[in-house]
């Protein structure tokens, strides 16, 4: 498959080349594909190696928007989970969430239930997974040693979770279905020359060594935070460093139910996730330091961060759950 795909790329020109196979990448060529262009997706590792592998795993519905006020991003967000929810139910499954409201703390239960009655009320949130309510604390079970001194109430409503790249590949493979010429372990060359109506990009085949040149009247960067890396240009993005800790779920037991925290150093909202026997802590997001991130960098979390989410997850549960030394 892979030796039909290099052909084609070679001998074959193209509507639109698409440089990356992330969740975007992917989602760009299906999409262009499913509507009649002559599409070619190129990677440069593997399909949703890099960040489309290593998210929150979350498809939520604009609750972090909300929370700021971003009505757009709100309505954007239940607009693509209803889509998902009716074309890929596989892949979007519900994932009851449980907030926890403190005393003397934002936000209070009056509110969340304000803002949970105004979500399942706009456009593409009259659906039964937008249901949610606030129950005082007494009668939603929770895990001994959750902290619960100062909890008032906790509002429970239901979100959706999925397999991160799984959703990357099923775009892949659908925009093969619908003719699209996909191939990993491709590198593109952001320069391109003109030849008659098309740019012809170099490639490199990253595993025989080999360069050879991709014919297609339009490029689309769909590379991610390495953008600007690819690029060369101006800086457009504002690269930031997301982390999570993946922890035993004996540790940090959820029951099942993702628990949403506010950090007692700053306030930021966070996610406990189940994920099978572990327990997902995320995200972070700090500024990525210097030159824009490139694809061979070494990306990993910083011991501020670790502390951070640590702090954070320690804070939820009483007594703590997690070693400051892990």
């Amino acid at each position: 498959m892979a030796e039909a795909a290099r052909r084609r790329l070679e001998s074959e020109s193209f509507d639109l080349l698409v440089v990356g196979g992330g969740a975007t990448g992917a989602a760009i060529a299906r999409d262009a594909a499913t509507r009649g262009l002559r599409v070619a997706l190129c990677e440069r590792g593997d399909f949703a190696s890099q960040t489309s592998s290593q998210s929150s795993k979350l498809i939520h519905g604009g609750l972090r928007y909300l929370q700021h006020g971003d009505f757009r991003l709100v309505f954007e967000s239940l607009a693509e989970r209803r889509r998902l929810l009716d074309t890929a139910p596989h892949l979007c499954r519900p994932r009851e969430f449980l907030y926890p409201c403190y005393a003397g703390r934002f936000p209070s239960p009056m509110l969340l239930s304000l803002a949970w009655a105004c979500t399942t009320r706009l456009p593409y949130g009259k659906r039964r997974y937008a249901a949610a309510r606030s129950t005082p604390t007494r009668s939603i079970g929770w895990r001994p040693g959750c902290a619960t001194r100062a909890c008032r109430a906790r509002s429970k409503y239901v979100d959706c979770q999925t397999d991160d790249a799984r959703l990357v590949l099923e775009n892949v493979l659908d925009a093969m279905t619908s003719g699209a010429v996909t191939l990993s372990y491709v590198e593109i060359q952001p320069d391109l020359r003109r030849s008659d109506s098309f740019h012809v990009a170099q490639a490199l085949d990253r595993e025989r060594g080999e360069r050879f040149e991709i014919r297609a009247r339009l490029m689309v960067n769909a590379t991610g935070p390495f953008c600007d890396s690819f690029s060369g240009g101006p800086r457009k993005l504002r690269p930031t460093l997301g982390v999570h800790l993946v922890v035993d779920g004996d540790r940090l037991p959820t029951q099942g139910r993702a628990v949403v925290v506010h950090s007692p150093r700053d306030g930021r909202l966070a996610f406990l996730l189940p994920a099978g026997r572990r327990t997902i802590i995320g995200t972070t997001e700090t500024d990525w330091p210097g030159r824009p991130p490139r694809p061979e960098d070494e990306i990993r979390a910083l011991r501020r961060d670790v502390d951070y989410l640590l702090e954070l997850a320690n804070h939820a549960f009483h007594p703590p759950t997690c070693d400051p030394a892990m």
